[in-house]
């Protein structure tokens, strides 16, 4: 938001940080209490294992746009509250994120013993312990990982997914976020010739999903003198199973962009906003 406020000649209210080593400095020893290998760092050599071939499987995707309406995400609410022991009112983008994964991995038709996982980028700035300062400009995100075997996502309620989702995105906490510092810092990666896991170049993320959501942006104060921007789309998506969430053109809802193979595309649109009792 700064470069559009210079654009338009609005001083700016405060000098934003980017000073990394100021603001998320290592621990002196280092506490690796988490374990960050094939989590957010992977062996160079796997990394290169998992290339597939881009074009093919480009051509093999479409990209389906999917709106859900502010009513919708609310009937999900109650239909996951209901009879649960906590309620999901404040989790809109979790819980859409766990119905969505059951949608996928019904479409995809896996055998039942599979694994499958949900891959979701969040945000450390309310996690960390002393919050960050809101100059900060950089990034600060970790992704989450439910998991769990494909029959029991599809055969249990919304609830099983909703929870599984929320219990595993509230376990990556300060600690959490102080463990990767020390693990990135602590010389590990050199000796180890590790790489961070998200320069995988896979095109196919089945039987997994990954969720990025873009709602927190403000788009609104993107005003580079002529207004702000009346939709915002991403750009060229390759990724089968990559899923992004953006705030809906119309104001009302979420849109999220969905690139499934073509032979899933039929079932998909199908099964979407399918809630009846038995979901």
């Amino acid at each position: 938001m700064v470069w559009s406020k210079a654009t338009r000649g609005i001083p700016m209210e405060c000098v934003p940080l980017q000073d990394r080593r100021a603001l998320f400095k290592y621990r002196d020893p280092p506490r690796v209490q988490y374990e960050h290998r094939g989590v957010e760092y992977i062996t160079k050599s796997f990394s290169m294992s998992n290339i597939i071939g881009n074009d093919h499987c480009a051509k093999s995707v479409a990209i389906h746009k999917v709106h859900f309406t502010k009513e919708f995400i609310q009937r999900l609410r109650a239909k996951a509250s209901d009879g649960a022991s906590k309620s999901y009112s404040t989790f809109g983008i979790l819980l859409l994120s766990a119905y969505l994964w059951r949608v996928i991995t019904m479409v995809r038709s896996l055998p039942g013993h599979e694994t499958t996982q949900i891959r979701i980028l969040f945000n450390g700035r309310r996690r960390l312990n002393p919050k960050v300062p809101n100059e900060f400009s950089g990034n600060l995100v970790l992704w989450a990982f439910p998991h769990c075997k494909v029959q029991q996502l599809i055969t249990q309620p919304l609830q099983f997914a909703a929870k599984l989702v929320c219990d595993v995105i509230r376990k990556v906490d300060d600690s959490y976020f102080k463990s990767f510092i020390d693990f990135s810092s602590s010389g590990a990666l050199e000796v180890e010739g590790l790489v961070p896991s998200y320069t995988l170049n896979e095109c196919v993320l089945s039987p997994n999903l990954e969720v990025n959501s873009w709602l927190a942006f403000p788009f609104s104060h993107m005003d580079f003198g002529s207004g702000g921007p009346d939709c915002i789309i991403p750009g060229r998506l390759k990724t089968e199973g990559e899923l992004f969430f953006i705030p809906s053109c119309t104001r009302d809802g979420i849109d999220v962009y969905v690139p499934l193979p073509l032979n899933n595309l039929d079932n998909f649109e199908k099964l979407c906003y399918f809630l009846e009792s038995n979901y």
